[in-house]
């Protein structure tokens, strides 16, 4: 007979808490995969991406640019260059979203940043990034909706992660 402590396996008596700890070290194993395949993972194809594809994409939309400012030495670590975007339906309603693109030269630093971003940007309601050739863009979550909502169509209808 058998105790309560004790499972019966195989015409042997082995411990309960054997069983436990293997199967809790298993999930901690399989979520370390998971997480390191999901964040340490490429974050899209890399190739040198232009500023005007992207001004573009959000102008097909129907967006406007309000206000462009040029950070030619990049605002994020290893960027070679930045642009940061007032965008609106409307430049006089005063509801435009901030959209800040940076340009990197290669795919480990594009994804370095992005990583950041990801981890920098919380709680989630306050941003958005994606990856695209070679920028990471920022969506700042402060405007409408709608705002919100057709810059992040443009960006992923230009193949935009």
């Amino acid at each position: 007979m058998t105790s309560p402590a004790r499972v019966e396996r195989s015409g042997r008596a082995v411990p309960s808490i054997v069983f436990l700890v293997a199967i809790v070290g298993g999930v901690f194993a399989l979520l370390l995969v998971l997480i390191v395949a999901g964040v340490g993972g490429q974050h899209g194809s890399f190739s040198q991406g232009s500023f005007g594809e992207v001004e573009r994409a959000m102008q097909d939309r129907g967006l406007h640019i309000c206000e462009t400012e040029d950070v030619p030495d990049g605002q994020a670590n290893q960027a070679v260059e930045s642009k940061r975007y007032d965008v609106a339906f409307d430049c006089a309603s005063g509801d435009d979203a901030q959209v800040v693109v940076d340009n990197f030269a290669s795919r480990e630093n594009r994804d370095a940043a992005l990583r950041n971003f990801e981890v920098l940007v919380r709680p989630r309601g306050n941003g958005v990034t994606y990856s695209y050739k070679s920028f990471v863009i920022y969506v700042a979550g402060q405007s409408d909706n709608s705002t919100q909502d057709r810059i992040n169509d443009a960006l992923r209808r230009l193949g935009a992660q």
